[in-house]
């Protein structure tokens, strides 16, 4: 009877609930079109969840963050003039002059000036195309630093540690003895300065992405000169400029080394003395041995 019992029950109860589900759909999913739509909406609602989670597993773009530097030589007729055109392309381009040589003289009456440029990364293949207007491009070189994964990495690091450094706060607040408030506090001026350094490097990384260097080389006349755009010529020139350097380096070397030999010039001394007196008295040795010549 038990037994009967279970087995009809359960169905009934199976049949209730089964009711009750119907029962409480509402009215739009009744009829042949409601049944066919139903299996449509659950259809387009399990595409949209598989949709959410294809984004979630999918690692986001991150956008590359490239530090570029460039370089650009010219001969230009005045230099003068030039370096006031030179200002006003970069006012157009919102950049700016960060170093400046000027080296003049020469049997030639040349003038070389050595700029470092500032610029938006955004404009510098206009500023590089309006500065080689100005003269006789002798060349021009770009180059790209990549530093997404160390700005990500170091991103992620500072979020750690302001998150220690928020827990160190709270660990702080809730210490009793002077000991353990010491040792909190040291804790907690560490994660600061860590926080400080990497906060820095942050910064210092974004605005070298943010703004590109060009080092210019503009050579001109001086004055009353006349200038020759002559590349034969301004290669001679650079090979005799760097042999001359080459030279000034290799006697400073040699100033240096002479300077680092000094405190060891009592041993040499020693030495020198030593292989002095040992070969004098193998001279008087080898001459004692000699056979005597009888007159």
């Amino acid at each position: 009877m038990k037994h009967f019992a279970r087995r009809t029950i359960a169905p009934a109860l199976g049949l209730v609930l089964l009711l009750g589900a119907c029962g409480a759909a509402p009215n739009s999913y009744k009829g042949k079109s409601a049944g066919r739509a139903a299996p449509e909406a659950a259809a387009m609602r399990q595409g949209d969840m598989a949709q959410a989670v294809s984004n979630l597993t999918q690692p986001a773009q991150v956008k590359p963050r490239l530090i570029k530097t460039a370089s650009m030589r010219l001969t230009v007729r005045e230099i003068d003039t030039a370096i006031a055109e030179l200002r006003k392309i970069l006012s157009q381009q919102q950049g700016d002059i960060y170093n400046f040589n000027d080296f003049r003289g020469g049997a030639n009456s040349r003038r070389r000036v050595d700029f470092e440029l500032k610029v938006p990364q955004g404009n510098l293949d206009q500023t590089l195309e309006a500065v080689g207007k100005l003269g006789n491009v002798i060349n021009t070189k770009v180059s790209s630093q990549d530093v997404t994964d160390q700005i990500v990495d170091t991103d992620a690091r500072l979020q750690n540690l302001r998150k220690q450094e928020a827990m160190t706060q709270k660990l702080m607040d809730r210490s009793g003895s002077l000991k353990d408030v010491l040792a909190v506090s040291n804790q907690l001026s560490q994660v600061r300065e860590k926080i400080e350094r990497l906060d820095a490097q942050v910064k210092r990384l974004k605005s070298q992405v943010a703004y590109s260097t060009i080092n210019l080389q503009m050579s001109g006349a001086i004055a009353g000169g006349k200038v020759t755009n002559n590349p034969f010529g301004l290669q001679v020139q650079d090979t005799w400029n760097r042999s001359t350097r080459g030279a000034s380096q290799l006697m400073i070397g040699l100033l240096l080394f002479g300077v680092g030999l000094i405190p060891f010039l009592p041993f040499l001394l020693l030495l020198v003395g030593a292989v002095y007196i040992l070969q004098r008295r193998l001279r008087r040795i080898v001459r004692s041995r000699q056979p005597k010549t009888k007159s």
